[in-house]
């Protein structure tokens, strides 16, 4: 199958690899601004569905080998097996786009952007979520421009940059003076609005203090007991450096390298730090529970909070597991997964969050890339936590343009639901963001340091959380109608 004209080629190619760039950590996020221009142009060109289903394959394939190469350095065979499912996916945007473009054609331009915000957003459901595709992760270096995430989240974020690619498409296209009044209203009102909350939101010192231990064990020592007393000795040195106003220092996820809920020699460790830092340890580590029935252990990545006597809380347990790194998707389903065996854990579902008390200061944790979902960080600043702690481990990704992807998403959390947060990661980057957005403290890659912030308190809930975290739910029940409407009436 050939294009009919071989040009057309170039226009998906192009979009890919100019909103994949966006995302690198390289400063060129403004590029968003104009990476859909070449694929509203290929749609106007009438493609074939021969040709949409080529260039979808072209636009995942390229997208994802700028934006998400890193993948490469924790699987190969996964990094192929996520261009062949992302291959599926657009085939399945594109394809419902040209319906639209062909049967609504007077709403082709909603009908896209619909589509594409629908698509970043159900990528945070399933057993194989992964929300890392939100064209409004671009802009993570424009602190300022990112305020109106309180109040639609980072969907609102990727309508703006949708809007803008499309009206100065309009504008270029079709020469329309209107276009550029809009433009130039939306951007006016957009940057108003963000100057306006940025400088003149109120948030509240309250004279406590949390601190950040990153210690970067490498990953192939990580678990070896050989390597156990020098990981007790690396936090224990470090615990040290926090300062005296400090009393709460906050380690990464498995940062104790066994069962401390479990077993002497890690519950030991722990109690020793507090007792002689006199400190309050947060920190990561694996845990089980016993399950009589079934006569099993279930196996969990947990954290859990030691005050400065030893005293334990309950354990938090992670709820989203990274599909085939912590879990083998549809278990469930298909049991006989269970004897698939590709290094990962199979860790069990957290069902409950936790929430903790600091000097009187309620905060709730996350593990990983829970942070990378916008909706059950609604859920945890739901219950009005002063901050919110992030353990991950990072070491996984080298010194790639992950650490930085994953990292940045802290400070769309933050403004979302305008809650402070602790971010603290093995190797790196660890982060202290207020709930501006503003980083307050960043730990360099794969160094050996702590890095600590005064805690801010935003008095109330954003009006994300409050209500309008059901803006991109409102969006897909928008494009389903369109698509309904579509399919039984054509123009």
């Amino acid at each position: 199958m050939m294009f009919k004209d071989k040009k057309l080629l170039l226009l998906p190619l192009l979009s890919a690899f100019l909103l994949g760039i966006a995302r690198l950590p390289i400063h060129l996020g403004f590029l968003a601004y104009c990476g859909f221009i070449p694929l509203l142009y290929f749609f106007d060109r009438k493609p074939d569905y021969k040709e949409v289903n080529l260039a979808a394959v072209i636009f995942s394939l390229v997208y994802t080998v700028t934006a998400l190469h890193w993948i490469t350095l924790v699987t190969i065979p996964g990094f192929v097996a996520m261009i062949l499912l992302f291959s599926l996916y657009f085939l399945i945007v594109f394809q419902l786009n040209k319906i639209i473009w062909l049967r609504k054609h007077q709403f082709r331009y909603l009908g896209f952007i619909l589509l594409w915000l629908s698509y970043e957003h159900l990528q945070n459901y399933g057993q194989f979520s992964f929300p890392w595709f939100y064209t409004g992760y671009s802009l993570a270096d424009y602190t300022v421009l990112l305020q109106p995430a309180e109040i639609g989240g980072i969907t609102l974020i990727s309508l703006y940059i949708m809007l803008t690619n499309l009206l100065i498409y309009l504008i270029i296209t079709q020469h329309k003076k209107k276009c550029l009044l809009w433009l130039l209203l939306l951007h006016l009102a957009w940057t108003g609005y963000s100057n306006w909350r940025y400088q003149t939101i109120s948030l509240e010192n309250t004279h406590r203090r949390a601190g950040i231990v990153q210690v970067s064990i490498p990953q192939h020592l990580k678990w070896k007991t050989a390597y156990r007393d020098t990981t007790f000795n690396l936090y224990d040195e470090y615990i040290g450096k926090i300062s005296a106003e400090t009393d709460l220092v906050i380690l990464p996820e498995s940062a104790i390298p066994g069962y401390v809920m479990r077993r002497f020699v890690f519950k030991n460790f722990i109690d020793r730090m507090v007792k002689k830092h006199k400190k309050a340890i947060f920190a990561g580590f694996p845990d089980y529970i016993y399950d009589d029935k079934n006569d099993e252990a279930l196996y969990y990545n947990s954290c859990n909070l030691f005050d400065s006597t030893g005293y334990a809380y309950k354990p938090y347990y992670k709820h989203i597991l990274v599909p085939i790194g912590e879990r083998i998707p549809l278990l469930s389903v298909i049991p006989v997964l269970n004897r698939v065996e590709l290094g990962q854990a199979n860790w069990e579902y957290g069902k409950e969050f936790r929430y903790y008390d600091y000097e009187g200061l309620k905060f709730t944790p996350q593990i990983c890339f829970e942070v990378a979902f916008p909706e059950i960080n609604v859920q945890m600043a739901s219950q009005n936590p002063v901050f919110l702690v992030n353990l991950t481990n990072d070491a996984w990704y080298y010194h790639s343009a992950g650490l930085y992807q994953h990292a940045m998403m802290t400070k769309f959390r933050a403004i979302e639901t305008r809650t402070q947060y602790f971010r603290s990661a093995n190797t790196g980057i660890s982060l202290i963001v207020n709930p501006r957005g503003d980083i307050l403290a960043k730990s360099e890659i794969y160094t050996r340091e702590t890095i600590e912030a005064d805690i801010y308190d935003y008095q109330g809930k954003s009006l994300f959380v409050r209500y309008f975290h059901i803006f991109p739910n409102i969006l897909v029940a928008m494009l389903v109608i369109l698509l309904l409407w579509a399919l039984i009436k054509k123009d």
